[in-house]
């Protein structure tokens, strides 16, 4: 419920007030969302933060928690979000475990995490 109200999440089990916060520019959401849009319908906030670490470390968003604070902001309303991921078609019932498996059970062969990620 915390993160309800004027508080956002910036850690495990942190909150910081919205005021003391990071902000995103504009330009910098508009990329986030996009890459959600272009690669959903699932989409890990471990991924996005990964994708981003750099620019987003020069904001001092330096964990993934913190990256779903500030982006659940700025997300379209028709988006569903959950603890992990973002899913992009609110019709869908999909969660980032059936896209787990859809990729092990199509990966040619021996895989590893880095192949996943």
């Amino acid at each position: 419920m915390i993160d309800r109200g004027d508080f956002i999440q910036i850690d495990k089990g942190t909150y910081l007030a919205k005021e003391y916060a990071a902000k995103l520019s504009d330009t910098a959401a508009e990329e986030l969302v996009d890459y959600v849009i272009q690669n959903g319908p699932i989409v890990l906030y471990s991924t996005i933060y990964a994708k981003f670490k750099n620019e987003l470390n020069e904001l001092n968003i330096n964990n993934k928690y913190y990256l779903k604070g500030l982006l659940d902001e700025v997300l379209p309303k028709e988006f569903n979000t959950n603890r992990d991921y973002i899913n992009t078609n609110s019709e869908s019932n999909i969660t980032a475990l059936d896209i787990r498996r859809e990729i092990f059970k199509s990966f040619p062969g021996e895989f590893s995490l880095e192949d996943l990620q």
